[in-house]
C-alpha cells in the first residue's frame, strides 16, 4: 500500500503484486476539493468524502477486534461500500473534468 507515485506501478507489475493505494491520500484529495469550493453547496467532493467516512467508521468500530473479526466486518460492511464507491467513482469520472480538484480526487481514488 502506497501513495499514488507512478513508479510503484512498475515495481508491483514486475513482482506480480497488487498495488493498493492509500485511502488517507484519497480522503485528503476530496477534503482539499471541498476546502477550495467558493460556495457552500454539497457536491461530488462531499459525496466522495461521505463514502470514505463510512469506511473509516467501520475501522473505528473494529479497532479492538481480532484480525478475524476485522476481516469479517470488512467483508460484510466495507466491501459493499467499496463496491458502491467504485461504481460512483466510475460514473462521476465521466462527468467531472479531470483537471478540477474534485476530478483529481476521483481519478486518484480510481487509480
Amino acid at each position: 500500500m502506497t501513495d499514488g507515485y507512478a513508479g510503484y506501478d512498475a515495481v508491483a507489475q514486475e513482482n506480480r503484486i497488487i498495488h493498493a493505494g492509500c485511502m488517507v491520500h484519497a480522503r485528503r484529495k476530496f477534503t482539499e476539493a471541498i476546502k477550495a469550493q467558493t460556495n457552500n453547496k454539497t457536491g461530488k467532493a462531499h459525496q466522495g468524502l461521505a463514502f470514505i467516512k463510512k469506511l473509516y467508521a467501520i475501522e473505528t468500530e473494529t479497532k479492538n477486534a481480532t484480525p478475524e473479526q476485522k476481516y469479517q466486518a470488512r467483508q460484510q460492511y466495507s466491501k459493499p461500500i467499496i463496491e458502491q464507491f467504485k461504481t460512483w467513482l466510475e460514473k462521476s469520472s465521466q462527468h467531472v473534468p479531470p483537471k478540477t480538484l474534485t476530478g483529481k480526487a476521483i481519478h486518484y481514488t480510481l487509480k
